[in-house]
Order: structure tokens, then sequence, then C-alpha cells
């Protein structure tokens, strides 16, 4: 009998805010579902020439909202589709043909559609909500479901064509924007960890425990903050309020696979006496966890594929400072990288070393060595996995990236089979949310729940305690069995068989797709059919956007979006000396070595700089916010953010659509 899962639709979420992790937005299943209009700009463009938002294209910064923005194009036609259950999508054409294809949720973060041989993908929008009265103690966001920010377009088959545009979304009945508070836990997370001595004492003497734990003497002299952008991903939410609609497993469609030949044990690091999966790495200090688990997921796989006749070294750095998918070292997911290697594609490493921190520059002239022929999650959809189809698809094709749950627990694990369900309970009244009691033990730090990304090479079975994953983590050679760790399989432990994800790599470069249509003799695609036309090509002047002081007037029709931060703006300030020296400064090469350091100590951090630089350029969007605020007083960083997000949705508020 296949499985049901229920999920019930939580209107208010409490979260904890701390860990700057992905975008502050929590969109459901169920919230998406029904008939969204896409609003399309633009067609039959190249991918370099595509640019969706007006804001910066600087992807790991709060100060730039990660890339995001009003659109930078005028809509050109208007396509409706029809999200169905579980991830089935509709298209009716004018001349009343009906069109089928598929999508998918990115966790709660947007959605993807396949459509008339086209994908869509857009984050879901947010914008801030009403502060508390204490404003220093809690904030609120609102994640507005029913709209996207703006989001690419392009030929499913081949994304190296002329072929991409822009586009945002909206639903045709509005929703409703859903109000996350949030506690302000900055301060704990600036605290310096402390061991966390009695709870690894009992853990230790607990014969009933399938693990055993050990105190990291690297993890000294960290701050929480830092150790839990080690965890990595994003802030835990339950899974009743993430899943957001009743899936049901039905015969024939979600069937699981058959696995009656696959082995009791299995192990990508000695298969038939070879091993397929690269070194264990340290990611340092940064939050880029889901960037390291799918760039040794494709290593591995192209090394499976070819008999280890190609061993791939591939960069993780392009993944946080060239990719518009994600969020640098605040975060991102594991899916959204698998797509940018199919559409960009991932370069060498020795093109783009890692650095593990903020603000990397993008080395736009280094060429892609391999791409992803497919990708998406084990299952079809976000909601479809279990540790079945996980089983079939690691042997048939190698290691997959799981995104799990993590506490903490995990960064005290030593070795054994991890079981977190007796280590931490909860403490409710006089203690925050995340701090709790292990057995009795207060705990020393503040803990919060992540969703934290790993590759899984293998599994086993052990005599007593059952079932279990075999997982490479990013933490160090230093940490756990070597780098690795083990978790309970068949059982969802921790979430970890709930949204794992998978691709298929290939050699290829910056124009494998195009190459491939030639090679297999395949029709050129007329996009003339599908996508509106391309821009037309005409000399701008001042007056054609702007006025006199320089503010673009460009609206998108629907959304009545003002420009925010305006290009111009951007371009004067960054002119600026010291606003140069603070947003984009020179780093050391160094990289992270040892479990959990972080060596680039005297880099520059843009967003740390601004807490003690508030007026840091005299032109530009700097400038503007601190006149606004000079006869008060000098902005923090997080005032400044709040300004700035004020003043985008003071026109950026969601008009009524047209039915």
């Amino acid at each position: 009998m296949h499985r049901a899962v229920a999920a019930v639709v939580l209107a208010v979420a409490v979260v904890l805010v701390g860990v700057e992790a992905d975008l502050p937005v929590h969109c459901t299943h169920s919230q998406v579902l029904g008939e969204w209009k896409l609003h399309r700009g633009p067609g039959q463009q190249h991918k370099t020439d595509v640019k969706c938002s007006q804001a910066p294209e600087v992807y790991d910064t709060r100060l730039d909202r990660y890339g995001l923005g009003p659109p930078n194009f005028t809509p050109e036609d208007t396509m409706k589709v029809v999200l169905k259950e579980p991830n089935i999508v509709e298209h009716t054409d004018e001349d009343g043909m009906v069109h089928k294809g598929t999508w998918t949720m990115i966790y709660d973060e947007g959605f993807e559609v396949t459509i008339r041989g086209h994908k869509y993908f857009a984050f879901s929008y947010f914008k801030d909500g009403p502060r508390c009265d204490d404003s220093t103690r809690c904030n609120s966001r609102r994640s507005v479901c029913h709209v996207t920010f703006p989001g690419w377009y392009h030929n499913a088959k081949n994304p190296d064509s002329k072929s991409w545009g822009c586009y945002y979304a909206a639903k045709s009945i509005k929703g409703e924007e859903v109000e996350h508070t949030e506690e302000d836990t900055t301060e704990l997370m600036q605290l310096n960890y402390k061991p966390e001595n009695d709870l690894v004492a009992r853990i230790n003497l607990d014969s009933k425990q399938t693990w055993k734990a050990k105190v990291y003497p690297e993890f000294m002299g960290k701050t929480m903050k830092e150790l839990h952008q080690m965890g990595g991903g994003k802030r835990y939410h339950p899974p009743s309020y993430l899943a957001g609609a009743y899936l049901q497993e039905r015969e024939g469609v979600d069937a699981d696979p058959d696995i009656s030949d696959i082995p009791d044990s299995h192990d990508w690091r000695n298969h038939k006496g070879q091993d397929y999966v690269g070194a264990v790495m340290n990611q340092g200090s940064c939050g880029s966890c889901y960037a390291v688990a799918v760039t040794h997921m494709l290593e591995s796989r192209v090394r499976v594929a070819t008999k280890n006749a190609h061993k791939p070294k591939l960069s993780i750095q392009e993944v946080l400072s060239c990719s518009q998918y994600s969020q640098g070292c605040h975060g991102g997911f594991p899916f959204l990288v698998a797509k940018y290697s199919q559409d960009y594609g991932m370069v060498a490493n020795q093109d783009e070393s890692y650095k593990g921190r903020k603000n990397v520059k993008c080395n736009k002239q280094a060429k892609a060595k391999v791409r992803a022929k497919d990708y998406g999650y084990v299952g079809g959809y976000y909601g479809a996995c279990n540790h079945k189809k996980m089983l079939r698809e690691i042997y048939d094709n190698g290691p997959i990236v799981v995104g799990f749950d993590t506490d903490a627990g995990l960064w005290h694990y030593s070795e054994g089979m991890y079981d977190a369900t007796s280590l931490i309970q909860e403490k409710t009244g006089d203690h925050p949310n995340g701090w709790g009691e292990a057995h009795g033990t207060r705990m020393h730090n503040h803990w919060e729940k992540t969703t934290h990304a790993v590759l899984v090479v293998g599994w086993g079975t052990h005599s007593r305690h059952g079932k279990y994953w075999v997982v490479q983590n990013s933490w160090g050679p230093n940490w756990g069995e070597r780098g690795y760790f083990k978790i309970k399989r068949g059982v969802d432990h921790c979430a970890f068989e709930s949204m794992a994800v998978a691709a298929k790599p290939v050699l290829g470069d910056d124009g494998y797709f195009a190459e491939q249509v030639t090679a297999l003799g395949e029709e050129k695609v007329d996009e003339s059919q599908f996508e509106p036309a391309p821009p037309k090509k005409t000399s701008h002047t001042k007056s054609d956007t702007s006025n006199d002081d320089g503010h673009s007037t460009v609206d998108s029709p629907e959304l009545n979006v003002p420009v925010g931060i305006n290009e111009r703006e951007e371009a004067e300030a960054r002119g600026q000396t010291l606003e140069d020296k603070i947003r984009y400064g020179q780093y050391s090469d160094r990289n992270p070595s040892k479990l959990g350091e972080d060596n680039d100590k005297d880099s520059v951090d843009p967003e740390e700089q601004e807490r003690k630089h508030p007026t840091v350029a005299s032109s530009g969007w700097y400038s503007k916010l601190n006149k606004q605020n000079k006869r008060k007083h000098h902005m923090s960083l997080n005032e400044l953010e709040q300004q700035d997000t004020a003043d985008l949705n003071d026109g950026f508020e969601v008009p009524s659509f047209v039915g």
C-alpha cells in the first residue's frame, strides 16, 4: 500500500531569524495552485543578454536584495497557465488546444513550470510587514505568494539557443499576504560557541544511543552565527507548513520503483574496487553546503558514467559568485544549482577556485566543462521523494544530494548512526526557542534548526541498529568518520528522505546543447511561434526612460512598480572609492583549511562595514537613505535595509489583477 502524505496549511508560522539563509519568503504548494498569468517580456535573446531585474547583479548581498527587484522589461504578452495537483500544468492556446506540462515547487522559494517546450522559473515575492512595538526584539516579513519577482524563460531542450526572455507571474485571483513574525536572535548568534561537554558525556554514557559524540576544538572561538552558516541552508520549517497540499501517491503515477535487485549495502567509494567519490572538503563559515554538495554530485556522476576515465574538478565558487538562482554564502537550494548546471554549465575549479566568502567577483571569461542533460527532485517533483526512489537513483546513476533538518547534535557527531529523536527536547517558557535540554542537560549555546545539504554516496545495514545511509558532509575530514556520517534509513529521519535532488551530467562546453541539436539533425526551433519578438534595437537617451533627476520612469503595466534602487544611481554610487572598497574590496586568496575555519579574517564584508560606515557614499542609494535619516542618527544595517525595503514597498503593492 502506498503512503499518503497529508499536510495542513498554517496561515502564520513563527520562525527564527539570525542565521542569514536564502530568501525571506515562505509559500506553500496549496498557495501556488491555480491559474497564473505569465507576463512575458521580449524573447528570442541569448542568455548573456538577459537582465530581468533592475537590481544590481549582486546575488549574495541583502543590501541589493540578492539581485531581485522591479522588472527591467515591459511585458509583450500574457500567457495563462493552470497549476494542478500534484505537478500538472495546462495551457490553452488561442486555437483552443490544451497543452500539458509539469511544474514543481522549489521548497518554499518559488516554482518552475515546463510547458510547450519552454521552462519558466521565478522566485515568489516578499516584502516587509509592520514592525513590532519593540523593534529590537521582533520583526515581520510578508510572503506575497500570488505574484513573483521577475524570472527567466527559455527553450527547455536547448538553453544555448536564442530563446531567453524575462517574465513575472501573477495569479488571476489575488491571494492573501502571509505575515511571518520573526524573533531577532542577532545578539545570541554573536556569542562565541561554548563546548557542550555535558551533552557529549551524556550521549556517550547512554548505552541505548546508536552514535557517539565529541567536542571539536576547531569550533572554539567561532560565533554561533558562523557555525549555523556551516549548517547553511534554509531556516527550518515544519513539514506541515511546507507541504501545503494533500499529495496522494497513486499506483501508476507515483508508484515506488522495483528495488528487488538492489543489494543490502552499496558504497560508491568502493564499487567493484573503484572509488567514484571526490575528497571531503571544508566549506568554512560560508553557507555554501548546497553548492558543495551538488558540485560533488556532478563530479562523482561523471566519474560513474565514464568509469573513472574522467575525474573533473569543478568550481563551487562559480555557483556562489555567478548564479542568479542562488544567494551565495547566504544559502541556496540544490535544485537550483542543478538547474544552473544545465542552463550555464559548471566551469573548472582552476578557473574560479573556492574562496568561501561573499563578494567574490564572477569570472565571466571561464568556460563550461560540464553540463546537466537533466535535473530535478527524486520522484519527479517536490513532495514525491521517498527512500525507495532514492535507492534506485543512487544505484543506477551515482550519489545524490539531500537537504535535511539539522540541530545541535550534528555539530557534535563523532561516529555511528546519527539519531536526533532522543537528543533534543524543545524547552518552552524561560528559554528562547531553539534552546533546549538533552536528556536533562541544559544547552550552553543557541541552536536553531536549519536545512543542510549533503551528498549521499551509499547505504548499509547494522546488525543491531538497523538500516542507514552513508553521507559525505562538507565540514572537513577531521569531522565525524573522516568527513562522513551515517543516519537512519527508511523512516525519513530528520526529513532526510523528503527532497533529494539528482542531475545527469555530461562533458560539454557553453554550446553543448546547440551542438547536440545539430548532431542529431533536429530542426531549429522557430521561437517566433512560442515567444514574443526580441527587443527592438534602439539608442536610448536620458529622456527615454528617465526624468530630470535620473530616476527611471519605466513601470510594469500590472505591477505598479517604482524603481527603488536605480541602476544609474548604483553606477554613481559604485564610482565612489570608499564604497568600492567596502562593497567590492580586495581579498586574500587563502582557503579555509581546518574544520570550521575561515581564514579570511581580514576580508572586507560590505554588510559588516555598513554597520560601521553608514554614510559610505556621497551620492546614489546610500546617500539618498542617509539624507532622509541624517537628522535622527546613523543608521544600522538593519535600519538601512528596513528603510530601503519600505521605500520599495511604498509602491510595490500588488493591485487587483485583471481576471
